[in-house]
């Protein structure tokens, strides 16, 4: 009702009935109260704005911040990410909540102006209500409609900050989503480096085996070569010992009178433990050499650690 009418009734009313004023200033009451309501479910939306705000800050972090150079920073950013994806989907379903509350408060403020301009047209056709109690209704009435104005940029900004959150929960996912991808890539690259490493420690291993059989091999052959020597150094001994026993053997033959048969047999005997010697140094000899090849042929031969020190 315009203020125009409501003056002429006030001006045509002089007699006011205090038991008909009562409903008009509880309604005048009521929407004074929701005002206050309207006015905290603006407040509160306002606070869900700012967690908003900060969530698309902290996702943004943790896009700038998801770069990883190994496999546990990377995994740190992912989940950075994700904690940051999370308070973004916390702050967005708060901001509809918020939405849905100042939608119920607008509805609330609507009945409450509805029900204080019924008490105004009531006042008016008893022609009880004066106008000091009219024009209290009135602002009560513009108070309600200012909270209904109110409400509805409260949820027009909600609205606006939960299209906002939910561009910032896609890029916040679209950001744990990277830092997982990259996260996955180091992996595999650290795994495939340690399955190399692990292939050169068995190379090594088996290199490092062959060298050790060859050094028990170069062991075995030196002690054999040891025992040639021996034996060829004893075979020369024992050809010199049967050279001067025939050379000893051939003189007293040539000094002999009579029966020289066991002169002859003598020097017959050493002639022949002179060749035994002979054959048993030759023999030594070759023993010897042979061993003494193997040795150097072993001592050449590292097992592969050369080569793979040369690939390593």
């Amino acid at each position: 009702m315009k203020r125009s009418n409501l003056t002429k009734i006030a001006v045509a009313s002089t007699a006011v009935m205090a038991t008909l004023a009562s409903p008009a200033i509880a309604m005048a009451d009521e929407a004074t109260t929701t005002d206050n309501q309207t006015k905290q479910a603006i407040a509160q939306a306002q606070d869900s704005v700012a967690q908003a705000q900060q969530s698309t800050v902290e996702a943004n972090q943790a896009i700038a911040q998801a770069s990883p150079t190994g496999v546990t920073e990377a995994q740190a950013k992912a989940d950075a990410a994700a904690a940051a994806l999370d308070t973004a989907k916390q702050n967005l379903d708060d901001a509809a909540a918020q939405q849905q509350t100042a939608a119920n408060n607008q509805q609330q403020a609507q009945a409450n102006y509805d029900d204080a301009n019924k008490a105004q047209q009531q006042a008016a056709q008893d022609a009880t209500g004066t106008a000091d109690k009219i024009a209290a209704a009135q602002q009560a009435a513009n108070d309600a409609s200012n909270a209904i104005n109110d409400a509805n940029k409260a949820m027009q900004q909600t609205s606006d900050d939960q299209s906002k959150a939910e561009t910032d929960k896609q890029a916040a996912q679209t950001a744990k989503d990277e830092a997982t991808a990259e996260s996955v890539s180091h992996q595999q690259a650290a795994d495939k480096a340690q399955t190399d490493i692990d292939a050169a420690d068995k190379q090594a291993t088996d290199a490092q085996k062959k060298a050790d059989d060859a050094d028990t091999a170069i062991s075995d052959a030196q002690k054999k070569a040891d025992r040639a020597d021996a034996d060829a150094k004893q075979a020369a001994a024992d050809k010199a010992a049967a050279e001067k026993e025939l050379t000893e053997a051939r003189r007293q033959q040539a000094t002999a009178t009579g029966d020289k048969t066991k002169a002859d047999e003598a020097v017959n005997a050493a002639q022949a433990k002179l060749d035994a010697a002979r054959q048993a140094e030759a023999k030594a000899l070759e023993a010897k050499q042979k061993a003494d090849a193997k040795v150097e042929q072993l001592s050449k031969d590292d097992g592969g650690l050369s080569d793979l020190a040369a690939k390593l």
